[in-house]
């Protein structure tokens, strides 16, 4: 969200310094330059956050901030914060649960339901030479799947 906040409030301060070949104060220009924050009047797409607010990998303020902007730039936006949660959401299995539901959810408004049995739907195949879209017919119940040739993991 934004480098020199991210540089003092988590617990990895490292990787900033890395990423960005100093510390703050050595070179805020490119920590400002390199801020999400400031490139957030581009953003357009629907928008699902994750947080919890014990979370010292990602400051949940960090969270509140995105939150804000996208609020401000009238962005569709949803907000999930799940108390006492570190990163990861390793304190209660039923937050990784609901985390999911509420992604499904968000996929189904935003991307629409997944295909029902015998159904079209496209399929994204991530390959050398860039991104395609290309139709797959599922099979009927009871039907094997006829190979395509693609290989997928």
């Amino acid at each position: 969200m934004e480098h020199a906040a991210n540089w003092g409030n988590d617990d990895e301060t490292w990787d900033d310094g890395w990423y960005l070949g100093g510390q703050p104060w050595e070179d805020p220009e490119l920590y400002q330059s390199e801020a999400a924050l400031f490139q957030f009047d581009k953003v357009k797409t629907p928008t699902h956050l994750v947080q919890g607010d014990a979370d010292i990998r990602v400051s949940y303020l960090e969270g509140v901030t995105m939150e804000r902007a996208l609020a401000q730039l009238g962005v569709p936006h949803s907000f999930l914060v799940f108390p006492g949660e570190e990163h990861g959401l390793p304190k209660n299995p039923w937050h990784g649960y609901i985390k999911l539901r509420e992604e499904l959810k968000w996929l189904e408004t935003y991307v629409g339901k997944p295909p029902a049995v015998g159904q079209t739907a496209l399929w994204r195949h991530y390959g050398g030479l860039g991104n395609t879209l290309t139709r797959k017919q599922y099979p009927q119940a009871g039907e094997t799947p006829k190979s395509d040739g693609l290989a997928r993991p």
